[in-house]
C-alpha cells in the first residue's frame, strides 16, 4: 500500500510540472509573438515579408534602397553594380510607386502596354557633375519584373555652359528686353556654338542708348566701331551669383544708329 501511495504522488507531481512547462512557454511564446485583437497573431507587422506596408523596405540592393521609394520589391545587387527584381507585386502597389517616382522628378514613358521605363536625371553645377538614374520594368498578371541602374559622369563643355547661361538669362539679359518676343540669350544658350546670328530689329536704336541698356542690366560694355564694315561691337562683362561673364554683341551702325541685332556670343568664365 505504500508503494502504491508513493506510486501515485510521483505521477501527480510529474504532471503538474509537465502543466506548468506548458504554461510557461506559452507565456513566453505569447510575448515574442503577441496576438493580434481578435486573437490572430500577425508575423509579418514588421514588414518583413511581401505585401509589406509601402513604409517598409525589402529592398536587398544598396543602390534601390538609397535611390527608389521604399516597397515590397526585393531588389538583388547584379554583378554589373545595379539592381533587378521578379516578383508578385500588387497593382495598388505599384500604383503609389508609380505616383511616388513622378512626385520625384522621374520622366515616365510607356514602351508597351507592359513595359516602361522611367528616367531621372540630376545636373549636380556644384560638382560639374550629370547624375543619370534609369528604371525599367515589365507588369502583367501582378508580376513585376524590373531592373534599375545608376551613371555618374562629368558634365561636358557644353552642357557646363548651357547650365550657366539659362541660369543667368533671365536676370543678365531677360526675355524681350531688346524686343518683344525677342530671346537671343536663349538662343545663344540652347545652340552648340554659344552663339546668335541673325538679323533682328532691337528697340535701341542707337550705340550709346544700347550700351545703357545692357548697363542697366550688370553689364559693362566697351563698343568699338568696325571701321569700313557699318557694324558696332560691343565687348562687356558681368558678374552673377560670384559666376563670371563676357558677351559681345554686333549691330550694324551706322551713323550711331544700330537698328538691327546681327551676331551675339554669352561665355561663361570658368
Amino acid at each position: 500500500m505504500k508503494i502504491q501511495k508513493e506510486k501515485t504522488a510521483s505521477l501527480v507531481l510529474s504532471m503538474a510540472m509537465a502543466m506548468c512547462f506548458a504554461a510557461c512557454g506559452s507565456d513566453s511564446n505569447d510575448e515574442a509573438n503577441p496576438a493580434q485583437p481578435g486573437g490572430i497573431s500577425q508575423p509579418c507587422a514588421d514588414g518583413s515579408c511581401a505585401g509589406q506596408p509601402s513604409g517598409a523596405n525589402a529592398s536587398k540592393c544598396d543602390l534601390a534602397t538609397q535611390k527608389l521609394p521604399a516597397s515590397s520589391l526585393a531588389w538583388q545587387p547584379t554583378f554589373a553594380g545595379g539592381c533587378e527584381v521578379v516578383q508578385q507585386f500588387p497593382l495598388a502597389e505599384l500604383q503609389v510607386l508609380d505616383q511616388q517616382l513622378v512626385s520625384m522628378g522621374y520622366e515616365k514613358n510607356a514602351l508597351t502596354q507592359e513595359s516602361y521605363i522611367y528616367s531621372l536625371n540630376i545636373n549636380d553645377f556644384n560638382n560639374l557633375m550629370v547624375y543619370s538614374d534609369t528604371l525599367r520594368f515589365t507588369y502583367a498578371s501582378e508580376f513585376f519584373s524590373g531592373n534599375f541602374n545608376a551613371t555618374a559622369r562629368a558634365m561636358s563643355e557644353n552642357e557646363i555652359q548651357k547650365l550657366a547661361l539659362l541660369e543667368a538669362c533671365p536676370t543678365l539679359l531677360p526675355a524681350g528686353y531688346l524686343y518683344p518676343d525677342f530671346d537671343p540669350c536663349i538662343g545663344v544658350a540652347t545652340s552648340i556654338s554659344k552663339k546668335w546670328s541673325g538679323n533682328h530689329v532691337i528697340t535701341y536704336n542707337t550705340v550709346a542708348k544700347l550700351s545703357q541698356a545692357f548697363s542697366s542690366l550688370g553689364w559693362n560694355c566697351t563698343s568699338k566701331e568696325a571701321s569700313g564694315y557699318g557694324y558696332t561691337d560691343f565687348t562687356c562683362t558681368a558678374s552673377l551669383e560670384g559666376k563670371k561673364y563676357t558677351m559681345k554683341a554686333r549691330t550694324n551702325a551706322y551713323k550711331n544708329e544700330t537698328g538691327n541685332l546681327t551676331e551675339m556670343t554669352i561665355v561663361y568664365n570658368r
